[in-house]
């Protein structure tokens, strides 16, 4: 429980991110389609499982959405606690989030690197990783031997109440997709997450791919940062 820490695991939403892509019917009429990338399928299981470990009876029924979608919209301004998988490329909620703690903590990614720039506290200063790969993008090589994601586990004082947001997201889909094992599986044997896990953080996670797959053995938190 203390894992998630979150304050009302019953009106708890998931919002997982999504592609759009436009399909081009028969008719020729147009509509958009939305699908889910491969690390928010790997990631999403381990939630679920660890969410239904943590909380029982009062975790019974996921409140699972698209995040392009009203309803997740909905979740958001209804000041639900969140978790959100995926970055904010895909996922307009994890970048709501990134923009209402700007203040504290301001991440930026791109599918290349990971910056991370706190501006508080006695972690403060500017954490890049850049993602590792065999070959060049030049060379038109983009297979990733090494990426690198967020563990970020907020508190947000709403208009109403305070909610607690978790947000799973790598610079790769994959990436997402070892936050997501790696967070439910094995945070809770950092030494920094069980002196420090209770306050607001972002963990940077260093995945190494074996086999197109993160290589959870391998898996570590580069920086743990109180924010």
């Amino acid at each position: 429980m203390r894992l998630w820490n979150l304050s009302q695991p019953g009106n708890c939403a998931i919002c997982v991110s999504a592609h759009q892509w436009e399909q081009t019917l028969v008719d020729g009429r147009k509509r958009k389609r939305s699908s889910v990338s491969e690390g928010q399928i790997l990631a999403l299981p381990h939630v679920v499982n660890s969410l239904n470990q943590a909380y029982g009876d009062r975790f019974s029924w996921v409140n699972l959405f698209n995040s392009h979608t009203p309803r997740a919209a909905a979740a958001f301004a209804a000041e639900d606690d969140l978790i959100l998988i995926g970055g904010s490329v895909t996922n307009p909620q994890t970048g709501a989030v990134l923009n209402l703690i700007r203040n504290r903590v301001d991440i930026k990614y791109t599918h290349e690197w990971l910056q991370v720039e706190v501006h508080r506290g006695q972690d403060r200063g500017t954490y890049r990783y850049d993602i590792e790969r065999n070959g060049t993008i030049d060379d038109g090589i983009f297979e990733v031997t090494k990426d690198y994601a967020i563990i970020l586990h907020v508190t947000v004082r709403g208009a109403v109440r305070n909610r607690k947001i978790v947000v799973l997201a790598g610079c790769t889909t994959l990436g997402t997709g070892g936050a997501g094992q790696f967070f439910c599986s094995r945070m809770v044997d950092n030494e920094k997450w069980q002196k420090n896990g209770d306050k607001d953080y972002v963990a940077i996670l260093s995945c190494p791919y074996v086999n197109n797959r993160c290589d959870m053995e391998n898996t570590k938190v580069e920086e743990f940062i109180n924010i």
